[in-house]
């Protein structure tokens, strides 16, 4: 599997026991300045793949990929994947479910 589906609760756990997970934001800049996780990077999706340079610190760390509704953030999961990436978590529920 490419990457694991987390709920809330599993959300909260891992940011509680984990220092270095990586809380990656993949909506419009304009949703995140909005509304934002705090500690989140924002890389909107269509922008991923041109600035994977910014995060490729990440690779060998759990990142935790969200956005609205957790639609878009399993498509950047499998992104994230092709480029090295391999202990990613895709927010069910995205955004809306953690605020």
């Amino acid at each position: 599997m490419v990457f694991e589906n987390i709920n809330y609760d599993e959300f909260q756990a891992m940011i509680r026991c984990n220092p270095y997970v990586l809380l990656l934001d993949i909506r419009s800049r304009e949703d995140y300045m909005e509304c934002r996780y705090p500690g989140s990077i924002n890389i909107p999706l269509p922008c991923l793949l041109s600035r994977i340079n910014t995060i490729a610190s990440y690779k060998d760390c759990q990142v935790i990929v969200f956005c609205d509704y957790g639609h878009h953030s399993g498509t950047a999961c499998q992104l994230l994947y092709s480029q090295g990436f391999t202990n990613l978590f895709n927010l069910q529920g995205g955004i809306d479910n953690i605020l």
